[in-house]
């Protein structure tokens, strides 16, 4: 959830990817940072025009700076900090379906303190995220859409049920 990030989702899906026909954003085991309303501005395009050449090449529809197809959403437990935030924002936009387990509220902002003892690392939640009508994101847990544990024992065989269902939904979507 950093500008990294962010630029490299905006590059895969306004560049290489762009020709798909949905998108999963996933922010499993996600850290935190702080792009969730740059991501929710990101996902949340509605096709309203298009252009095309003169000799009927078609360049693809508007808004270009936005991604203006279906998604889904990936999230389990270990979303925290701003990675529990975004999946709010991406339920109270009505953007398209969350998959995975539930999200804690954790929705505070951590700051660093750097010791001088380096293999000691130390967080202190300094900031809290709340909603304009001032309920804070924290011990606020976000609940999937559909509920989908990962079992070790799929993962050993190398599925990913939650993936598996979010490309379930998607595709429901995308037939209706």
């Amino acid at each position: 959830m950093d500008d990294a990030l962010l630029r490299a989702v905006f590059a895969r899906l306004r560049g290489a990817e762009s020709e798909k026909e949905a998108a999963i954003v996933d922010t499993r085991f996600n850290s935190g940072g702080f792009i969730h309303d740059q991501l929710t501005a990101f996902l949340t395009g509605k096709r309203h025009s298009g252009m095309v050449t003169r000799n009927g090449v078609e360049l693809g529809t508007a808004p270009y700076n936005h991604w203006a197809k279906p998604s889904a959403l990936a999230v389990n437990s270990w979303n925290y900090s701003d990675a529990s935030v975004f999946p709010y924002f991406y339920m109270r936009e009505k953007i398209g379906p969350k998959v995975g387990d539930r999200v804690p509220g954790t929705g505070t902002a951590v700051l660093l303190y750097n010791p001088q003892e380096k293999r000691l690392v130390l967080a202190f939640a300094q900031l809290g995220f709340r909603t304009l009508d001032g309920q804070f994101f924290e011990n606020n847990e976000i609940v999937p859409t559909e509920i989908v544990r990962n079992n070790p024992d799929a993962i050993e065989a190398g599925r990913d049920p939650q993936l598996e269902s979010a490309v379930r939904l998607l595709l429901q979507d995308l037939d209706k």
